[in-house]
């Protein structure tokens, strides 16, 4: 490739019917840059606010993404030229920084196979074995290896084949893991994962915690699958951690996770009382504290116990409380705006308050917490929605959330006609089985 030097921190060119057809773009933490090539498939991007070496990110639709370093005072080419054949864009750089890119686009799609099997009949040609698949994972490393060991600053150069290596046991790991699923096996009686096993440091702090992650994944004593008991799961996580991780800081870490997904957990069978005493008695308050509300929310908010009581207000500012609408089922909606699994669920509730706008049994009630109120009544505005809006903002907002652990959106709340609450949690409208389900609270 032969490109003249350029002022640019980058130069890029696409074939040019490239950009008319995928919509491009890049960006990093500096934002986001549209519409940056010519009729021509060039781009020429400079920013004064850029301090230091920053990974920016090249959109090129269906093309594929591509990541590109920029430094300023420096200028990195890059050439991007599509193989017809497997219609994929195959890049070329030059200048400062230009191995370091190839070598972190490289890495970027360092993965597993999705199509590995154990065993690889005639008909099945997209899929390949766990051995032919670890082969090829071996092969993959010493071709990065040798991208990275073309980095010319020798600290950045062992940085980046260390990165190698935890990617290659990473992937690995990971196979065994599938593999181990697959066939009932609990992953500290496979040999050969334990090999690859033993080339990590749990406790180091310089490697990636899904590295760390997926060690613990294979001291597994159990073996875990879509039929593992959620309950034994979890507790051999957490003997996992307090017997291989001694760091204290990497351990506090690790048991904190597991308090988070401990009181996020939605899976009826889980023994949280016993988790979470668990947790306190080996992590201490550092582990629990963070999630403590969320836990006792969930237990104030139990089907059967009174709904607590919360305000919201109408389009006309003016204050209601919750028990208000008491005296017949409430199927509440906790949305915003901004969150696009909320609005995909509105078409559904439209439907369903026109199916039930004839049964005082029932009545749906949607409540925004937008910080944006006025981005709320313009939606109402525009939809024009045959049930009730409600707004929550400042103290309404949290004593919301609070009240009910809300810690994602959409969230459907039934409330009893008596103001017993019916589900913390419920189905949503989009649910094929919402009639049924629906029909016990109205009972």
């Amino acid at each position: 490739m032969s490109i003249a030097a350029f002022s640019q921190l980058l130069h890029i060119e696409v074939p040019a019917d490239t950009t008319i057809t995928n919509p491009a773009f890049l960006y990093s933490t500096h934002g986001v840059q549209r519409n940056i090539f010519d009729d021509k498939g060039v781009a020429n991007y400079d920013n004064p606010d850029i301090k230091g070496p920053t990974k920016m990110i090249l959109f090129l639709g269906s093309y594929r993404t591509f990541f590109l370093i920029a430094e300023p005072g420096q200028t990195l080419n890059a050439k991007m030229t599509l193989n017809k054949e497997n219609g994929r864009m195959e890049p070329t750089y030059e200048g400062k920084n230009a191995v370091l890119t190839e070598l972190v686009n490289e890495m970027a799609y360092y993965t597993p196979n999705r199509n590995v099997k154990r065993t690889v009949g005639p008909d099945q040609k997209d899929s390949v074995t766990y051995e032919a698949e670890m082969a090829r994972q071996a092969t993959e490393m010493a071709r990065l290896n040798e991208i990275a060991a073309r980095l010319e600053d020798a600290v950045e150069r062992e940085e980046h084949l260390k990165a190698v290596k935890e990617k290659y046991l990473a992937n690995c790991i990971s196979l065994y893991l599938k593999r181990d699923q697959e066939e009932n096996v609990a992953p500290i009686n496979d040999l050969e994962l334990q090999q690859f096993l033993a080339q990590v440091n749990p406790n180091d702090t310089t490697i990636d915690d899904d590295l760390r992650s997926l060690f613990l994944n294979g001291k597994y004593p159990i073996v875990v699958n879509g039929e593992s008991d959620v309950n034994e799961w979890m507790n051999a996580r957490i003997d996992g951690i307090l017997k291989y991780i001694t760091n204290p800081k990497i351990r506090t870490d690790q048991l904190t996770t597991i308090a988070y997904q401990v009181s996020n957990a939605t899976a009826s069978s889980l023994d949280v009382d016993g988790l979470w005493a668990r947790l306190k008695e080996v992590g201490g308050e550092e582990v629990t504290a963070p999630y403590q509300k969320i836990i006792d929310a969930k237990k104030n908010t139990v089907a059967g116990t009174p709904c607590p009581d919360f305000t919201f207000t109408d389009a006309d500012s003016t204050e209601h409380h919750i028990k208000e609408l008491f005296g017949r089922t409430l199927m509440i909606d906790v949305w915003a705006t901004w969150c696009g699994p909320c609005k995909a669920e509105i078409p559904y509730i439209e439907k369903l308050v026109e199916a039930y706008k004839d049964d005082k049994r029932l009545q749906f009630v949607s409540i925004s917490i937008d910080q944006d109120r006025q981005a709320w009544l313009n939606k109402i505005a525009a939809d024009k929605p045959a049930w009730p809006q409600y707004h929550v903002a400042g103290a309404a907002y949290k004593a919301l959330l609070d009240a009910f652990a809300i810690t994602g959106i959409p969230r459907f709340i039934i409330i009893n006609p008596d103001g017993t609450i019916g589900s913390p949690d419920a189905f949503r409208p989009s649910d094929e089985e919402f009639n049924t389900k629906i029909a016990e609270f109205l009972k």
